[in-house]
């Protein structure tokens, strides 16, 4: 799935605010090797991983493309 404009790249993200990828795999409760895999397929990250990696990132959610849509009630 491509990235849509205006979602922000976790990846990308992660090297813009200078963070390791060891960090934040610690901080997510997983091994490097798997924040790696689930980077390439970001729609394997489950919500509780999302809602760390925005807090991480300093981000909304819903900027980060995961590769899922996300609905709000209006």
């Amino acid at each position: 799935m491509q990235a849509t404009p205006y979602k922000k790249n976790i990846n990308s993200m992660i090297l813009k605010r200078g963070l390791k990828k060891k960090y934040i795999s610690e901080q997510l409760g997983i091994r490097p090797e798997t924040l790696s895999r689930k980077l390439k397929a970001p729609e394997s990250f489950n919500a509780i991983e999302m809602s760390k990696l925005s807090e991480l990132l300093k981000i909304g959610i819903q900027e980060l493309d995961f590769g899922v849509y996300f609905y709000t009630k209006t």
